[in-house]
């Protein structure tokens, strides 16, 4: 019997001896005295991987000059932030440099201050390469360009060319916020890959119904969940939709769902810190739930920046949150906003941005109904079915932040977390909106898994 290696697999192989070689030298302290030597190593290694992993998904020019290019432009970037001289000492700020002082201390044993789990993850990183601003840069680039790739995969899935390929695939790689994200010590590159990889496993379930992949899909947004519990609508709107499409035929099947649900509200409620009766007992109700759920609260956390919006609009009661949650909701998904626009920065952060998360519904909206209405005989149950699943998961993860989120770096920040799945809904959207599908079942090989 011949054992045979995937191309992944032999990837991911690859990368982990890699960093099991740079841990070793950081261990023994190589890695700490000599970081620019060991960022060069880096770059080499992750490039290498990069190339390994990427081998044969790339079916046209485009897709290689978007995606090397992108890969280009951001390590480029990543350079001129931070120079090669300042490379343990970076001049961080604002989250990032909470994040950063907080993993030092970390990596030194020092584990009094909290400052969210992320700098968890950083300590993690620098017990692999050394205190080293721009190998952590590098990994937030290859988580990027990770999400890139698997968008790329569900394009070939699907048979998507044209301009409808270019726009997912540009738009995923080149987000200005993706780009600046990448180069930062930020957790959004994290939420990046594995929100798309989860995604990605959910249409392969839809296609194939093997349950391996839904529990990979759910397994994928662990890591999101307990960094930031506010992507949960993700997983629950699977969750709705396995038990809304798919009859319970024995109850072995029903067992099976309902843990796979009481795991699902457990891990939100103690994720969320929720367990706490605190936050009804005491009177922060529906108030104190926002902000342990978004994990941010207006009055607390944003103070008077200057893209600050709907100052006035405070959710306290259950009316409020019916009345207010739409209109946060609007200026969360697509701000800055005309109204709000303060000069050139606010125009090209609404015309490179929110505008592209409204392309996003508008064209999934319109896919929708287009795809309903030539659906008599049942050839399109999997396209609307991927479709909603990532309309609803983009919407309801808007109105979850949209609550919490007061000022349009923040909305950017926390919108385009999605844009994995933003950027496969515009390629599938306008690629059936551009071709007269036939009768055949163009996604009967699509769906297959190899």
């Amino acid at each position: 019997m011949k054992l045979t290696i995937g191309k992944s697999t032999a990837s991911f192989i690859y990368l982990i001896l890699f960093c099991a070689a740079l841990a070793i030298s950081t261990a023994s302290g190589v890695s700490d005295r000599y970081p620019e030597i060991i960022f060069f190593v880096y770059l080499a290694g992750t490039l290498l991987f990069l190339l390994f992993i990427s081998r044969g998904d790339f079916k046209t020019t485009n897709d290689k000059l978007i995606f090397w290019g992108a890969t280009a432009v951001k390590i480029a970037y990543a350079l001129y932030r931070f120079p090669i001289s300042n490379i343990a000492y970076p001049h961080l700020s604002g989250d990032a440099g909470g994040f950063w002082r907080t993993a030092v201390q970390y990596y030194g044993g020092d584990f009094d201050r909290v400052y969210t789990t992320y700098p968890y993850v950083l300590n993690f990183e620098f017990h692999i390469f050394g205190k080293n601003v721009l190998c952590c840069c590098l990994t937030n680039i290859v988580l990027s360009m990770l999400m890139v790739l698997l968008v790329i995969k569900v394009l070939n899935k699907f048979n998507i060319y044209g301009n409808g390929r270019f726009f997912a695939t540009f738009i995923s790689a080149l987000l200005v916020y993706g780009i600046q994200v990448s180069n930062s010590i930020l957790r959004e590159s994290i939420y990046f890959a594995f929100v798309t990889a989860s995604f990605y496993m959910y249409i392969e379930y839809i296609g194939s119904k093997r349950q391996s992949r839904l529990y990979l899909a759910l397994l994928f947004m662990i890591p999101v969940l307990i960094l930031h519990i506010g992507y949960f609508p993700v997983a629950a709107v699977y969750i709705f939709d396995v038990f809304s499409h798919e009859k319970v035929r024995t109850n072995r099947e029903f067992a099976n769902r309902a843990i796979i649900i009481a795991v699902f509200v457990v891990f939100v409620v103690f994720a969320s810190r929720l367990s706490s009766t605190d936050y009804v007992t005491k009177g922060r109700g529906i108030e104190g739930i926002i902000s342990r759920i978004v994990g941010a609260n207006s009055d607390e956390f944003m103070g008077e920046a200057g893209s600050r919006y709907l100052a006035g609009l405070k959710i306290t009661s259950i009316p409020t949150f019916i009345l207010y949650s739409p209109i946060k909701f609007i200026y969360y998904m697509f701000s800055p906003l005309p109204t709000n626009w303060r000069g050139l920065t606010d125009i090209l952060a609404f015309l490179l941005d929110g505008c592209v998360h409204l392309a996003c519904l508008l064209t999934s909206i319109k896919c929708l109904n287009k795809l309903k209405r030539e659906n008599s005989d049942g050839r399109h149950d999997a396209d609307i079915r991927i479709l909603r699943v990532g309309f609803w998961s983009v919407v309801l993860c808007g109105f979850v932040f949209g609550l919490g989120t007061a000022t349009a770096g923040t909305a950017i920040r926390h919108r385009d977390v999605m844009i994995g799945v933003e950027s496969l809904l515009i390629g599938i959207s306008a690629y059936y909106l551009k071709k007269s599908v036939p009768v055949a079942t163009v996604q009967a090989d699509a769906l297959r898994c190899d």
